[in-house]
């Protein structure tokens, strides 16, 4: 019997994506389409069998009408920004299952109409640590049990590891916050009605770069991957 293609799309990738992703599925095929032109991003997409929104640097806040917040920000990539905004308009359209982690839920919320906080120490009082230039910070989170991340995880607490000076300020349209730090920060999103998109669920952490075993990392994942096999 023919194994089933699985191509994941990636958003921008890198050796802690490819690791993780072939960890939780030895037979998955990957493929960057921040390497690739135009006419080869348009003949691979109709191939692929979900989407990885990777993270990176902020994105641009012009795209959620903070302009003045430029000074906030980091590693802006106009190129990716476009890159990522139609990736994800074409993977609704479709019907590509969808996973986003970090800068991936992030502009994930702001295609959908939602809104950042350009520098979380500096818009949020009193905030937990969320990034450290020395390496991954922790903290827990609250899981909605009513959530896609509820039912994958099969858990409604956890740590998870931090980096990121930005996060959700407005959640964007049909879309919900279903795990939650301490200070009120969304950590990841999700449709409120899964009726609206065969998968698509985001969290502000890095799976990638936890323990397969958390899980926060490997059931997340191979629940992605799940529903990329089953995409038609």
């Amino acid at each position: 019997m023919t194994r089933k293609r699985i191509l994941i799309g990636v958003s921008r990738l890198s050796p802690n994506y490819a690791s993780w992703l072939y960890q939780l599925h030895s037979g998955l095929e990957l493929v960057d389409f921040y390497t690739l032109d135009a006419s080869e991003l348009a003949a691979q997409f109709d191939s692929i069998s979900g989407l990885l929104l990777t993270g990176g640097g902020d994105v641009d806040p012009g795209l959620y009408d903070r302009a003045e917040d430029l000074p906030y920000c980091r590693g802006i990539d106009a190129r990716r920004d476009r890159l990522e905004t139609g990736l994800i308009d074409l993977a609704f359209e479709l019907g590509i299952p969808i996973l986003g982690i970090c800068r991936g839920q992030q502009i994930l919320n702001i295609v959908k109409g939602g809104s950042l906080y350009s520098d979380i120490p500096a818009f949020i009082q009193e905030p937990l640590e969320h990034y450290s230039e020395s390496g991954d910070v922790w903290h827990p989170v609250s899981i909605d049990p009513g959530s896609l991340l509820f039912r994958l995880s099969r858990t409604t607490n956890g740590s998870v590891n931090s980096s990121h000076h930005q996060a959700i300020n407005r959640i964007g349209d049909d879309l919900s916050a279903s795990a939650v730090s301490s200070d009120g920060l969304a950590e990841a999103i999700e449709f409120k009605h899964a009726a609206n998109h065969p998968f698509c669920l985001a969290v502000q952490w890095h799976p990638e770069r936890m323990n397969i075993d958390d899980p926060l990392s490997g059931l997340l994942g191979r629940g992605f991957i799940e529903a990329a096999s089953n995409k038609r």
